[in-house]
């Protein structure tokens, strides 16, 4: 009898166990009404040699820690859900006849960092090559074989990347213009209408990813990486602001975002998603500087929550798109289904008598909605304003009774109230201008020789770049604009009172030019960034070292005894010293959470070991009055 009983007792458990399993990792039990193919994914590897212009693909060796790791998270993370939403899309094109064949996911794992959508590749099965030329995948890292559960991981990036092709797929005329703007696109940049929409939607897979994580052991992972990592990036990003803001400092957080501000990027794609922070300005403190003032503004580190962008600049901002569908998607519409008969293209197969309630999850029929709205209205290539604008205009006429409340997540995304009446963008390209493109590269290492900018969606920064303009003018040309919405054409400028006709002229030359971008961009180049940033700490703190040291001994020794004491040796040794104390000082930044204590420790440290070697009163007066004023230079900086 007692036997029996643990016999039973051990039955329910496993019984539960199962049951837990399921709950844990299946999003919704229609499987077997959404996967035609047995194979949902294949993982793939890349052969070095091409054919016919495509790279040729393998199966990646499943015996691989990388390939474990990500298969696991294919089958138990929210990367699941991703795939499933990709064969909905696909059952859709299928059965309404856009498409003939149904594709598996194709993940390569190669030795990009990040995450890629390519389309077009050759499959290799045993001797044969496979035309898969008008197929998606996506390229992911394969840097190493750590598990993969930190911020910004697999389980956030692959739906992003997911995004990008159901997007694609949907779309059926779908064209990747090249972005108008320059600058290496973050998601608080504004950038064209088409790319901001293309990136958006893909980016608020990140935040659903992080929310609708089922794999509570994953998600745990994630949201303690999300708070270390947050730490780490406001005292990385305070710092930055007084780099900007405060004179005579070496710049030591404006030469760090290349180690800080990707994770930087993925606490906002979390946060300020959350939180619809990227419809705000950013404060520029006035910055006359228009390369300081566009690398701040660009960064997104100081939200003006008083002040939202434009309408236009909203709508060019990926982040703002990204706002917007992730709020839609984790509304109350989500509860909102429809007919049977509205979901029966989404599948593979029709089951018998059951509802849409069992067989889609409440995230799964809001993205149904979005993907028929997609399918029906967006057309990339003939659309000459926002997709974003077309899409309320397609999902209000598809969905009526669901108005208000998507309105109001319009304007609480944007910071405006919905309308479609936008401005066209309106181009510029200055050739005369140099500008440094990569937000990590503060100091122009990777610079090309021109600029661009949509004047609907300018600010005083993008204007300051062309020569001549004046700040009562570019004042003139923003309030004129703001006045009326937005810019028709260029012709609007002759209604701009106290614009000059010289600078007028300027504006009016700056036509914008395509095939010129395209021409004259430039490959970036890693020890350019790096040798930029060195290179600034060595002129800023030459420049401070001889000031001080002329105005120093000019005031207590007398003009005769400098020049005695200013030989070559001796300055040598100054400079050695201050380089050493500018280097500890870096990796003070770099490497403590404390960088201004650290600093002060090494710097008790060295002044007493200084003090120590020299003989002479006098070389050792003249040395701590050296030291003190570099190690306070430098103190101020790391602060």
């Amino acid at each position: 009898m007692k036997h029996s009983r643990i016999t039973i007792c051990f039955i329910t458990f496993l019984i539960l166990f199962q049951f837990a399993l399921q709950k844990v990792f299946a999003y919704s039990g229609n499987d077997n009404y959404v996967f035609p193919l047995n194979k949902k994914y294949f993982i793939l590897e890349k052969e070095e040699n091409n054919y016919q212009g495509f790279t040729i693909l393998h199966k990646a060796d499943t015996s691989e820690i990388k390939v474990k790791i990500i298969n696991n998270l294919l089958q138990n993370s929210f990367a699941a859900q991703s795939v499933k939403l990709y064969y909905y899309a696909q059952n859709y094109l299928k059965n309404t006849g856009q498409i003939e064949t149904i594709e598996p996911v194709f993940l390569l794992l190669s030795g990009n960092k990040g995450g890629y959508t390519r389309k077009g590749f050759y499959l290799r099965k045993a001797n044969e090559k496979i035309n898969k030329s008008e197929v998606y995948y996506i390229d992911f890292s394969k840097e190493n074989d750590n598990e993969e559960n930190y911020l910004g991981s697999f389980s956030q990036i692959f739906p992003h990347e997911m995004g990008h092709v159901i997007y694609r797929l949907l779309t059926r005329k779908f064209k990747k213009d090249l972005p108008k703007g320059v600058d290496i696109h973050f998601s608080s940049i504004i950038t064209d209408f088409r790319t901001a929409f293309d990136e958006g939607f893909a980016l608020h897979f990140e935040n659903i990813a992080f929310e609708h994580e089922q794999n509570l052991s994953l998600k745990k992972a994630i949201e303690k990486d999300f708070i270390l990592k947050k730490e780490v990036v406001e005292r990385f990003s305070a710092g930055y602001l007084r780099d900007f803001y405060l004179p005579f400092r070496l710049d030591y957080y404006r030469i760090t975002p290349i180690v800080w501000y990707d994770i930087f990027e993925n606490i906002k794609h979390i946060e300020w998603i959350n939180n619809n922070l990227y419809k705000h300005k950013t404060k520029t403190f006035k910055i006359r500087n228009a390369e300081r003032a566009i690398f701040l503004r660009n960064s997104g580190v100081n939200p003006d929550l008083t002040e939202f962008k434009n309408y236009q600049q909203a709508l060019s901002t990926e982040g703002v798109i990204g706002s917007f569908f992730n709020d839609l998607l984790n509304s109350k519409l989500a509860n909102n289904y429809e007919d049977f008969c509205f979901y029966k293209d989404f599948l593979n197969k029709i089951p018998n008598d059951t509802t849409p309630e069992k067989l889609f999850t409440p995230l799964e029929n809001e993205y149904l909605k979005v993907f028929y709205v997609f399918n029906k209205y967006l057309d990339s290539i003939s659309l000459n304003h926002s997709p974003l604008i077309t899409f309320m205009q397609g999902y209000l006429c598809e969905f009526p009774i669901e108005k208000g409340v998507v309105m109001r997540l319009f304007e609480e995304a944007t910071g405006y109230y919905f309308t479609k009446n936008t401005g066209p963008e309106i181009w510029l390209l200055n050739k005369e201008y140099k500008h440094g493109i990569l937000l990590y590269d503060q100091f122009g290492g990777n610079k090309v020789d021109f600029y661009s900018f949509n004047i609907n969606a300018a600010d005083r920064e993008d204007l300051l770049t062309i020569k001549g303009l004046k700040n009562n003018e570019i004042e003139s040309i923003l309030k004129y604009r703001d006045s009326k919405g937005f810019f028709t054409s260029l012709s609007n400028l002759d209604s701009i009172k106290g614009l000059s006709e010289m600078n007028k002229e300027a504006i009016l030359s700056c036509s914008f030019d395509q095939n010129f971008i395209n021409t004259n961009k430039k490959e970036l180049k890693l020890y350019k960034l790096i040798f930029s940033g060195l290179t600034r700490l060595f002129e800023k703190g030459l420049f401070y070292l001889f000031i001080f040291i002329t105005f120093y001994y000019l005031l207590f020794y007398g003009k005769k005894h400098v020049m005695k004491i200013f030989t070559v040796k001796y300055v040598i040794r100054k400079i050695i010293k201050l380089y050493f104390l500018v280097f500890l000082g870096f990796l003070s930044v770099l490497l403590a959470n404390e960088p201004l204590q650290l600093f002060l420790i090494i710097s008790v440290v060295f002044v007493t070991i200084e003090f120590l070697l020299l003989k002479r009163e006098r070389n050792k007066r003249d040395a701590f009055h050296t030291s003190f004023f570099i190690i306070v230079m430098i103190m101020f900086s790391v602060w």
